[in-house]
C-alpha cells in the first residue's frame, strides 16, 4: 500500500485516488470529505488551525501533526514556479504548510497549470530542483519546457501520451 499526501485539497487528484488503494495523509477537508467514505482508502487527517478562505488545516499544530508522517508521495499546487527563486506562495501558513510536505514525502509532485510558471511571489518553499516532478497542462510555453530540461526536472505534460 503506498502513502500519499496531499495538500491544499486537489480535488481532480482524488478522483484518481479512488482508484487506488492506498493510505492518503490530508489537511484539505475537501479532500477528506471526498475521500472518508472510500473503503480501500486508509484516511488520515491532518488537525490544527482551519481559517480564512481555505478549507485546510494550517498553523503549528498542523506542521506538528505532520511531521509525525512520512509518506512516499506529496502533491501540493503552487502559486508560482520560477526557476531562478524556486517554488513561490502567497501565504506564509501555506507555505509552511508545503514546507511540511517536502520534509514528510520521499518524492514531492507539483500540480501547476501553465499560468504557474513565471513571476513569483513574496514566500518561497523551496527551490525548484527539490521538485520530484511538475505535472502541467499542455499550454506550458516552450520557453518553460527548455527551462525544466536545462534544470534537469522531469515535467509532466497532462494530455501529452508520448511520456
Amino acid at each position: 500500500m503506498g502513502i500519499i499526501m496531499l495538500v491544499m485539497g486537489k480535488i481532480k487528484l482524488v478522483q484518481i485516488i479512488f482508484y487506488l488503494v492506498a493510505a492518503v495523509v490530508t489537511n484539505s477537508l475537501l479532500v477528506g470529505n471526498e475521500l472518508a467514505a472510500v473503503r480501500h482508502v486508509e484516511l488520515y487527517m491532518i488537525g490544527g488551525h482551519v481559517g480564512g478562505h481555505l478549507a485546510a488545516t494550517m498553523g503549528d499544530a498542523a506542521i506538528e501533526n505532520m511531521e509525525k508522517f512520512h509518506v512516499d508521495k506529496g502533491f501540493i499546487g503552487v502559486h508560482s514556479i520560477n526557476f531562478d527563486v524556486g517554488l513561490t506562495s502567497i501565504a506564509t501558513p501555506q507555505m509552511q504548510v508545503k514546507r511540511a510536505i517536502f520534509e514528510a514525502s520521499q518524492q514531492v509532485f507539483v500540480l501547476a497549470d501553465s499560468s504557474k510558471f513565471g513571476g513569483g511571489y513574496v514566500s518561497v518553499i523551496c527551490p525548484v530542483k527539490d521538485v520530484y516532478k511538475i505535472i502541467t497542462d499542455s499550454q506550458i510555453s516552450k520557453e518553460y519546457i527548455r527551462k525544466a530540461e536545462h534544470e534537469q526536472i522531469p515535467l509532466v505534460i497532462a494530455g501529452n501520451r508520448e511520456q
